[in-house]
């Protein structure tokens, strides 16, 4: 998919973590730079340990990079106050997680309805379009049951409605079918590449599955300690 005519929505220049573990300094990532696009799905791989989370969590303004700048269009939001970062981390990101992380004693209506009560919005408002982001995914007849009540691969789609209640411009996902067998990660992810291009979401999932990575619109990879445009050979 040719992205070049799209802006850039998520970019990151001269990014260090370093994190000490008792006199021993561990450099993750060393003067990492790099870009994603409106509407582009790029799947980040790296071998374990190698930085993936790491890296999700620098630019989802959970982390703060040793040295560096994350960019969310024009905001420069490493010269934000905390407060500022987690109103841009919850209005304008989606987090997917490899366990769902749902709410056990709500439906999968009400978990999807919680983050935007949070965020402001009406309950009748948020009920609707949770409704319908359940239904695109093919769980319509699945909104009154509780996560118990639901299959891993069920489960993981309300995980990935809830992610993009607040209708974010970035999603960032980590891992979100490795706890799934193959043919039930290759359906919810189907489903979730079909809502990122559907809504023109900025998306990085760092993955270790190839063939879902070779699904995507780009990948890149860490290599010592920066972000490089990889090929699936390097997985």
């Amino acid at each position: 998919m040719d992205m070049s005519h799209r802006p850039h929505m998520l970019r990151f220049a001269g990014l260090k973590l370093v994190y000490k573990q008792g006199p021993r300094e561990i450099t993750v990532l060393n003067n990492a730079s790099g870009e994603f696009m409106k509407g582009e799905a790029v799947a980040l791989v790296a071998p374990s340990g190698g930085g993936k989370s790491s890296l999700l969590h620098v630019l989802g303004l959970l982390e703060q990079p040793n040295e560096g700048d994350v960019y969310l269009g024009d905001i420069n939001c490493s010269q934000l106050s905390d407060s500022e970062r987690t109103a841009v981390r919850r209005s304008e990101f989606g987090f997917i997680y490899q366990f769902h992380q749902l709410l056990p004693e709500f439906t999968a209506l009400e978990n999807v309805i919680l983050p935007q009560l949070i965020a402001g919005v009406g309950r009748k408002e948020a009920a609707e379009w949770a409704k319908d982001l359940l239904a695109n995914i093919g769980l319509g007849d699945r909104i009154d049951h509780l996560p118990a009540e639901m299959s891993g691969g069920e489960q993981q789609r309300v995980a990935i409605c809830r992610a993009v209640a607040n209708q974010p411009k970035v999603l960032l996902a980590d891992e979100p079918t490795g706890n799934l067998d193959p043919y039930t990660a290759e359906q919810v992810f189907d489903g979730l590449l079909e809502l990122v291009h559907e809504r023109g979401l900025c998306t990085v999932m760092a993955t270790h599955n190839i063939k879902l990575a070779g699904k995507m619109d780009r990948v890149v990879c860490i290599e010592n300690g920066q972000v490089v445009e990889g090929t699936l050979s390097l997985t």
